[in-house]
């Protein structure tokens, strides 16, 4: 058994026990590397899959079991928050997808399945992570595991490249296609410039490694959506900084500036080449794009005949029914697709989602400025939300409406918002 095999397994079997015998804190921040790394899908994870490990649901039960056994020391005022509700509502609608939908019904419920484990990892992740300390540990570990994934892009074999770009994923299931995996990278630069503006040298150092591989794995994946999501992420942190943090917008915008030349010094000629066609090739000789915009005009027929939505997990199924030339099609766009095979009510609670998202954060900016640590949550609340852009930015040109990092994304506010209101009760008690 490879050593990286054995390392894997006992770091899982000690963050499994930790979490249920310490602080189930542990057991997420397992769930977090298990979801980003999958052994499953690696060549060192072969011979573990003989044993038929669960990966996901054996960390998710020593979650649970630690939340049982510790929850005298769980802190939050209100068991369910607005936003966990709104996605309680998403995952029912996708549920009910299969009785609104086409006759035919889904060839599977395997998202509406998939939605439900991440509801109930969520919940948990939400009542676990409610302070400032747990929040940051949770960045950091999806920063540390990015570098992971970033080296895995910088070293991947030539069989791996297609055309001069990376053509397969490195991570998890959610990862295992290029554009995926570009929009996961570009999720994260937001989170290390924060980490690097309020932490020491070391944090700075770490920093600036996360950033060199995971702006390397950006330029490998070719992804255009995602460049664009970075030049409106980009643009979303000049407006933020100027209107919002007006005492640090020089600090702020040097990093920006200085990070987009440390881009620029990775890019390559090929990377510029394929970033050209988005302004020099027309849509109607360009394959890509050509077909993208019929998947979205399919999209609009189903929703016209289905306005209930087709199913979860139909589109793929139904569009060459509704335009011969591109049978078996994603939509590659988070939005038709949520509204093709969800309905107006799945697009509806959807948008809700995220509107909301953005008012909670607002939310946390004004009760943090009565705490004398503001500046940290200001940092966080800059950092999110930059974040939440330039993934909902990606989502125009990919398909995440079942990518279970999207959610992530969606809750994080609540665990902010709870971080800030546990510890202006912790001063009011003192």
């Amino acid at each position: 058994m490879p050593l990286r095999t054995i390392f894997y397994l006992t770091a899982l079997i000690l963050g499994c026990s930790a979490s249920i015998f310490y602080t189930p804190l542990i057991g997420v921040l397992t769930y977090i590397v298990t979801y980003n790394i999958a052994p499953t899908y690696h060549w060192w994870g072969s011979p573990l899959q003989s044993l038929e490990i669960a990966y996901g649901k054996l960390v998710a039960a020593s979650i649970l079991f630690g939340m049982l056994i510790h929850r005298d020391k769980l802190r939050y005022k209100k068991l369910i928050h607005k936003q966990e509700f709104l996605l309680m509502l998403f995952v029912i609608l996708v549920w009910l997808s299969h009785f609104l939908g086409l006759p035919e019904g889904s060839l599977t419920n395997r998202n509406a399945i998939k939605m439900t484990k991440v509801l109930i990892f969520l919940l948990m992740f939400s009542h676990i992570v409610t302070d400032l300390k747990r929040y940051e540990s949770v960045i950091w570990t999806m920063i540390l595991v990015g570098i992971y994934l970033g080296y895995a892009a910088y070293t991947a074999p030539e069989s791996a490249f297609f055309h001069g770009r990376l053509n397969i994923g490195v991570g998890g299931p959610d990862f295992n296609e290029t554009n995926f995996l570009g929009a996961h990278f570009a999720m994260l630069l937001p989170f290390i410039g924060v980490m690097f503006l309020k932490g020491g040298w070391k944090s700075k150092l770490i920093c600036i490694l996360a950033a060199t591989f995971i702006i390397n794995g950006i330029v490998l994946t070719r992804s255009r959506g995602v460049f664009l999501a970075c030049i409106v992420g980009f643009l979303a942190t000049l407006g933020f900084t100027m209107s919002f943090m007006k005492r640090k917008r020089t600090k702020i915008i040097i990093l920006a500036f200085i990070g987009t030349i440390g881009a620029l010094m990775l890019t390559d000629p090929g990377f510029w080449q394929r970033m050209k066609t988005l302004r020099e090739k027309p849509i109607e000789t360009d394959l890509s794009a050509k077909g993208r915009i019929l998947a979205w005009k399919a999209a609009l027929k189903m929703v016209s005949e289905y306005p209930l939505g087709i199913g979860e997990g139909n589109f793929f199924q139904y569009v060459g029914q509704y335009d011969e030339r591109i049978p078996g099609k994603d939509t590659h766009n988070t939005y038709f697709r949520c509204l093709a095979e969800l309905g107006i009510q799945g697009l509806l609670v959807y948008l809700l989602l995220i509107l909301n998202s953005f008012y909670i954060l607002r939310g946390v900016w004004k009760q943090a400025s009565k705490l004398p640590n503001y500046n940290d949550y200001q940092w966080h609340v800059l950092g999110l939300t930059v974040s939440l852009v330039i993934f909902f930015t990606a989502g125009l040109s990919m398909s995440h409406t079942y990518v279970e990092e999207y959610y992530w994304l969606i809750i994080f506010p609540v665990t902010l918002l709870r971080s800030v209101k546990n510890e202006l009760i912790r001063r009011s008690m003192t």
